[in-house]
């Protein structure tokens, strides 16, 4: 029974004297014991109270470590430059804690500290439970941090710390909200240095619903799985911004709300490769250096961001929004093969280069779509674009981008480039290399205006796909355009300074109204079957032009919008190997300023001058299959400027009219054909036409040379 009472006993003396109350009855000296209501000084087990309304306060005169500490209302104590321990509860309301020196509360349970005044350095850190720290103001450096068990709320807001903070959310269980909670709505106000860290399956709020002033600088590191969403409500940084986030951390938001634009006084560095989604909205950045890059997230949010610093996107999964940011720095953006969502990137002023893939085998690229402030993209530095992916990619898709310098795009992916949708301008060069597998290509198809090149153009397509380029102006001489084995060409209103080559198209073919200073080549297949129209342009070099198709005949001047004649500055050749008509000045008189040559071995006809012409050189014809009609229509006269030579040995018609050269020379020799009309032609040549054995018709011609015509036995019609 003793044993029991005195066991009794010694539980109760303990607990007694974990509860001691400061009264100051004798002096401030934390280690007399008769200013303490046990007339004992604590010890790490007394859970302490310090009072308001009293004359003296605690002065320590040694470190000290005890369990819980609460001081009430009016209360104060001075470190003196020792420092204060506790591993308890730990509340401090309306209270002053002076002297310098370490207040450390390790492993507590609540942490209460509301509108109080501290000057030492202060350290929270393993709380477990509930933490409030509102409207303290704290002249020292601060660290506060949770454990991965905690439970409870994580507040801190409308503190003013003068000093440095460094931030820990490691809790599993309760978001930590920095920028929350302050009854009297003031925001947290740090001077010196915040390094905030999120390492808890929680999300890490900055400036939950108030705006934090960070005076200096501010570094957030995510390795938790919780998300760090920073700026909530906006705030400001004095010094330099960086986050980092690594592989397995959660999603990071930044601004995301945009509530007011958060201003960044030094640098910008964002490190993020964390598979998550990314949102950066309205930050801006006023000190150039830094970089942003974000590799392999799922959805990007990039949006009204002043940057002065290199940003890269690179491989994102998801929904791309890339909105209405000023970047000045070098811009990398590419989505992944598996995208699947938005691909809208406008209303960026990027003064900087700019790289742009789209690799996605699921939704398009759309380079100039989607701002909602209806802004088009403008890229200072040259723009390099990519389409690898099974979906199309567009630039300019709903506002004409305006690039400085040059815009090259490699086309490598099955879907399509559409490239100017709506308009455009390319400061420097333009370039577009398409090669074999790779899809269609349009460049501003939709012709809304005319897009200026101030430099060269140069075009490599060889993919089998349509090509369709319509009023794509540049000023440059150099470069050159070649789509080789197209399917569709249409190729409509270009003015360009180089040579052009359309070769073995098989669909239909429009060339319409083109201004070309250079060389011209334009060929079909036997194969090919659909429209070819050329009309309208202006060649001020050399023309070749091929109809080999045995479906579909070939019209020169036939059929442009504008009603233009085609005007060929240089020597013109023509090839007819198919089995269909070959038609020249079908509705309007070709201008021929030089030599005209024409091979004839296909077995469609030859039916040229048909609305007259004009050629300021040689004409020569060699036929050896089909029929030739040279201005059978009997329109206007057909000038030559220099000699005529024709050497036709096929059994189809000759019919030629009004043909007149003024240059000595040359030779006409038709041998046997059927049909033959020669009239009103005033050739400066010898002419033979033998064994003709149909209708010969020879009127009102006039010959400056031999002439020679004779039929064959078996002939039968007219010889007039």
């Amino acid at each position: 029974m003793k044993t029991i009472y005195l066991t009794i006993g010694t539980m109760l003396l303990a607990g007694a004297l974990q509860a001691q109350t400061w009264d100051g009855s004798t002096d401030d000296d934390w280690g007399t014991a008769s200013n303490w209501s046990t007339n004992s000084v604590p010890t790490s087990s007394s859970n302490v109270t310090i009072p308001g309304s009293l004359t003296n306060y605690p002065k320590l005169g040694a470190n000290v470590t005890i369990a819980a500490l609460t001081m009430q209302n009016g209360s104060s104590m001075n470190l003196n430059g020792k420092t204060f321990t506790m591993t308890g509860n730990l509340s401090i309301l309306s209270a002053t804690v002076s002297g310098g020196g370490s207040f450390n509360s390790s492993g507590a349970g609540n942490v209460d500290m509301e509108s109080s005044t501290l000057t030492t350095t202060l350290s929270i850190t393993g709380y477990t439970g509930t933490a409030h720290i509102y409207d303290n103001s704290i002249t020292g450096n601060t660290v506060i941090s949770n454990t991965s068990g905690q439970g409870g709320d994580n507040y801190i807001d409308g503190n003013t710390i003068t000093g440095t903070l460094s931030l820990t959310g490691a809790s599993n269980n309760n978001e930590m909200d920095e920028g929350y909670g302050s009854p009297t709505s003031t925001k947290n106000h740090i001077t010196g240095d915040a390094s905030f860290s999120c390492t808890g399956t929680k999300n890490l709020f900055t400036s939950y619903s108030r705006a934090t002033q960070f005076d200096a600088d501010l570094s957030i590191s995510h390795s938790g799985s919780g998300g760090v969403i920073a700026f909530n409500s906006g705030g400001s940084v004095g010094g330099d911004f960086s986050l980092s986030s690594l592989s397995g951390s959660g999603s990071n938001a930044i601004n995301s709300g945009a509530v007011s634009v958060v201003s960044v006084a030094g640098t910008v560095n964002v490190t993020v490769a964390n598979g998550q989604n990314f949102d950066m909205r309205s930050i801006k950045n006023n000190t150039s250096g830094g970089s942003l890059s974000v590799t392999g997230p799922a959805s990007v949010e990039f949006r009204t961001d002043t940057l002065k610093c290199n940003v890269s996107i690179t491989g994102y999964t998801g929904t791309a929004h890339i909105f209405d940011n000023s970047i000045t720095g070098n811009t990398v953006i590419s989505n992944a093969s598996g995208q699947s969502g938005d691909n809208f990137i406008d209303g960026n002023s990027i003064t900087g280069t700019l790289s742009l893939t789209g690799a996605s085998n699921n939704y398009e690229m759309d380079e100039g779509y989607g701002s909602p402030t209806s802004h088009n993209n403008h890229i200072t530095g040259n723009a390099s674009f990519s389409c690898t992916g099974a979906k199309n990619f567009f630039t300019s898709y709903s506002r004409p981008t305006q690039f400085d310098a040059d815009l090259s795009i490699s086309h490598s992916g099955s879907g399509g480039v559409i490239a100017f949708n709506s308009g455009g301008s390319v400061g420097g060069n333009f370039s577009l290399n398409s090669p074999s597998g790779s899809g269609y290509n349009n460049i501003n198809s939709g012709a809304a205006t005319v897009v200026p090149v101030t430099g060269t153009v140069t075009i490599t397509v060889a993919n089998g796909q349509d090509f369709n380029m319509q009023r794509v102006k540049n000023n440059t001489l150099g470069g050159s355009v070649s789509v080789t084995s197209p399917s569709s060409v249409y190729f409509i209103s270009d003015t360009l300074k180089s040579n052009v080559s359309f070769a073995n198209y098989t669909g239909a073919g429009y060339f319409f109204d083109n201004k070309i200073t250079g060389n011209a080549v334009i060929s079909n297949t036997s194969s090919q079957s659909g429209d070819n129209f050329i009309d309208g342009n202006n060649i001020t070099g050399t023309l070749s032009l091929t109809q080999a198709s045995n479906n579909y005949d070939m019209s020169e001047g036939h059929n442009s919008p504008s009603s233009n004649a085609d005007v060929i500055g240089g020597n013109t050749t023509f090839y007819l190997s198919g089995s269909k008509t070959l038609n020249s000045s079908n509705d309007r008189p070709t201008q021929f300023g030089s030599n005209l040559t024409i091979s004839h071995t296909g077995s469609g006809n030859l039916s040229i001058f048909n609305s007259s012409a004009s050629i300021g050189g040689n004409f020569s014809l060699t036929s050896s299959a089909g029929s030739d009609y040279l201005n059978s229509g009997y329109s206007s006269k057909v000038p030559i400027g220099g000699t005529v030579n024709i050497t036709v040995t096929s059994h189809g018609e000759f019919n030629m009219q009004r043909l007149a050269n003024n240059t000595l020379g040359g030779t006409v020799s038709i041998d046997s054909p059927s049909n033959v009309t020669l009239r009103s032609d005033t050739l400066s040549s010898n002419t033979s036409i033998t064994g003709y054995y149909a209708t010969g018709h020879f009127w009102d011609n006039s010959i400056t040379g031999n002439l020679s015509i004779s039929n064959k036995y078996s002939q039968s019609g007219d010889n007039y």
